[in-house]
Parts: structure tokens; C-alpha cells; sequence
């Protein structure tokens, strides 16, 4: 039996919600495998994007037709067109807010269905006979056992992609150790899959470019992550290993609309956090590691060719010397000559230490490390930046007279 009831998405504040009537509603037993199914079958697991559609206006009832081919598109069949009495809506009826825990006015719905964004579950509350909301239960809108796979799943292929309903929502990606991130689209159902495949455009891959490339510089040869270039007629050219005797190569060509997509195979994306109220996901993370790297003797020569006579204790004594000429403390290497960049080289007489600066100052030539790798855990000194020229060149005996 149906009965009147509404559907929203909560504010962050935890105690109001913007939602819409569906007159034709039921009582949880009903509605929730019904918004599994428009959930799984019109949206594809996506909670935003149902949100945002189920939120337009106000619905008669909610149903899904499914398709009759493997490329139709899933649609509604419950758009709102007439009242139970017959007469035609000239304008569906819009959203509007409710106060949840504050008294109901009369003839409200029965059952308030909540969509929570942030984990795909849905929170149900009950009118109570006192005029108030109370929350009666919370459920997950993905079910964790999945139904059996069908026969044919080897010849067809899964059907997501059967089906063509791959699609792209706005995310912020990133790359593990980096401070930042950039903007981008990744694809849904390989999100699903646990793959995230990354679609940027021109101005934020040239940003990815000049980015990486001033990261690999401050790397070790070696490194993971490949080179990339586009040249002048538009083409990505990805390149792994170079100058190395087993460079790779492979070329991306733009999609129709400009876009160029990159897999985990290119780059190994993470999500930088999806945008909260109040934040923005593209400043320093503070899940970033203030050790990047421990690496040996033989890495810090293989980074800086120019220290390669000069084992990692005398290097280390150096920068201490160098460090007191300007007055004392701890000084650190930069990653390449004539650049402080995201990162610096921390010396002792075993290991060396890539390190994240918690800040820089470019015009002073010098970093703030985070606690207590500066030597104190109270007090942030800025410590000096020499390059490997400096260094190399404190080491070199002086000629004789």
C-alpha cells in the first residue's frame, strides 16, 4: 500500500535537509529495494548524481523501465505528470528544506528517506504521533553481497560495459607524496572496480607535466613515473626508464572532446579527498609524509653525480661546516642545483632522508622542516639550502700553493 513520503539529502550541519515529495511513496520495507534498484540500475552506484536528479522536483512515484537493449539508457518511468485524481501538474512541485528533530506541520508525509552522499547509505526517520521526526533506522544503498554473475559474463563482457554506461564525475586526483592536487574527471565504474582512470584537459595535464617533471628532477634516475610531453600536433607521448637500456614509450591521442585519458598505468592516481565545506582539496594534504624516502649512500650518488667521490659521512660533516659559517644549526641539500623544489636532502653519517618542508623561502635560501627533524620539537628556525655544486665544492681539497 502506498502511502506519502519524502526524499532529500542532508545539510552538513546534521539537522536540516533539503527534500521533495513522492506522493506515492511506501514504507521502508518497499522503498528501500526500490531505491537500490534506481540506484544500481539508473545511476550506476552513483549517490550524487541520484541525488541530484531525484532533488528537481517533487514525484508521483519513483520506478525504473528497464531497458530493452544492451545500449538504451536506463530511465524513469515514474515522472510526475498527473495526481492520483487525474489532473495534470503545470509545474512540479519544487524541493524545499525541513528541520529534522523540529515539529512536523500537518499532513506531512509518514516516512522521511535521507540519501547520505558520503557513505551510499540512506537514513530513514518516522512521523511520530507528537508531530516530530525520529530516526528509525540507517541502511547501506549498495548491498554488499552481489547477485550471481550470469552465464554469458565471458562471451558479453560485464554489464556495465555492455552496456556503455561508463561516465565521468568531477574529482580532485593526485599522486601519493605530492602536496597538491588537480582537478579532473574520473571514470565511475572503474572507480568502482577500484581503478581510477583519470581524464584531464589540456591546461591541467600541461599543469601535471611541469609538476611531475620538477618532481622526477628531484628524484633519484629510476624513478616509477614516466616522463610526458605533448607535441605540436596535440599528442601525449609517455616515456618510462629514459636514458636507461629499457626505455618505453607509448603515445595518447586526445578524445573527441580534447581530453586525455590517463590510467593507473601512466600515473598511479589517489583521490585527494572529495571537497568539504570549508576546504580546499588542493592545498597541502596533511596525509603527506615529511619522509618521502630513505635512501642509501649509493642512491643520494645516484641522485647528485657530482657528490659521487665523497662518501655520505664526509658529506654529512660538510653541510654541518657550512651550516656554521652562517651561524650554526643544520643545513640540508637541495634536490637539484639552483632550486629549493618540494623537497630537500637531509644528511647523516648512515642514510640520507628526502624530506617534505613544511615551508620555503626562495628569496632567503632557506626551509622550514617539519618537527623534530629541524632538531627541536618547539621551535621552527628556517635552516639553509646549499646545492651539490656548494657541496661538492666545500669537500674539494684545496690545491697546493
Amino acid at each position: 500500500m502506498s502511502t506519502s513520503c519524502l526524499l532529500g539529502s542532508p545539510h552538513s550541519d546534521g539537522r536540516t535537509a533539503t527534500v521533495v515529495k513522492v506522493s506515492a511513496g511506501f514504507p521502508p520495507e518497499q522503498m528501500l529495494p526500490l531505491l537500490r534498484q534506481v540506484h544500481s540500475v539508473a545511476f550506476d552506484g552513483e549517490t550524487t548524481r541520484m541525488a541530484e536528479r531525484l532533488l528537481t522536483h517533487g514525484w508521483l512515484q519513483l520506478g525504473i523501465d528497464l531497458p530493452t537493449s544492451p545500449t538504451a539508457e536506463a530511465r524513469f518511468a515514474g515522472v510526475l505528470t498527473h495526481t492520483p485524481l487525474g489532473l495534470v501538474y503545470v509545474d512540479p512541485p519544487a524541493p524545499f528544506q525541513v528541520r529534522i528533530g523540529q515539529p512536523l506541520q500537518a499532513g506531512m508525509a509518514q516516512w522521511l528517506y535521507l540519501l547520505d552522499e558520503r557513505d551510499d547509505t540512506v537514513v530513514v526517520y518516522e512521523a511520530t504521533v507528537h508531530g516530530r521526526w525520529l530516526r528509525h533506522s540507517h541502511h547501506p544503498l549498495r548491498l554488499t553481497r552481489p547477485e550471481p554473475l550470469p552465464a554469458t559474463i565471458a562471451a558479453a563482457g560485464d554489464a556495465a560495459t555492455a552496456r556503455h554506461v561508463h561516465r565521468w564525475r568531477p574529482a580532485c586526483v593526485s599522486l601519493d607524496g605530492w602536496s597538491g592536487a588537480w582537478d579532473a574527471q574520473i571514470c565511475t565504474v572503474e572507480y568502482d572496480r577500484g581503478v581510477i582512470v583519470a581524464r584531464l584537459d589540456t591546461d591541467t595535464l600541461a599543469g601535471v607535466i611541469a609538476d611531475t617533471d620538477a618532481w622526477l628532477a628531484e628524484r633519484r634516475p629510476g624513478s616509477g613515473l614516466p616522463d610526458l610531453h605533448v607535441d605540436d600536433g596535440g599528442r601525449l607521448t609517455v616515456t618510462w626508464f629514459a636514458g636507461t637500456g629499457h626505455r618505453q614509450q607509448h603515445t595518447i591521442d586526445a578524445d573527441p572532446d580534447g581530453r586525455f585519458l590517463l590510467g593507473p598505468h601512466v600515473l598511479p592516481w589517489i583521490l585527494a579527498g572529495e571537497p568539504v565545506p570549508g576546504s580546499d582539496p588542493r592545498h597541502l594534504r596533511n596525509g603527506t609524509p615529511p619522509i618521502v624516502e630513505w635512501a642509501t649512500e649509493t642512491a643520494l650518488h645516484a641522485c647528485h653525480p657530482a657528490l659521487g667521490h665523497y662518501p655520505l659521512p664526509v658529506l654529512a660533516a660538510a653541510l654541518r661546516a657550512l651550516s656554521g659559517c652562517l651561524g650554526g644549526g643544520i643545513g640540508v641539500l637541495a634536490p637539484t642545483n639552483g632550486a629549493t623544489g618540494h623537497h630537500v636532502w637531509l644528511l647523516t653519517d648512515g642514510h640520507a632522508l628526502l624530506v617534505t618542508p613544511t615551508s620555503h623561502d626562495p628569496d632567503a635560501g632557506t626551509v622550514t622542516l617539519p618537527r623534530p627533524l629541524a632538531g627541536s620539537w618547539s621551535d621552527d628556525q628556517p635552516v639553509p639550502v646549499f646545492t651539490a655544486s656548494q657541496l661538492a665544492a666545500f669537500c674539494r681539497p684545496n690545491p697546493a700553493p
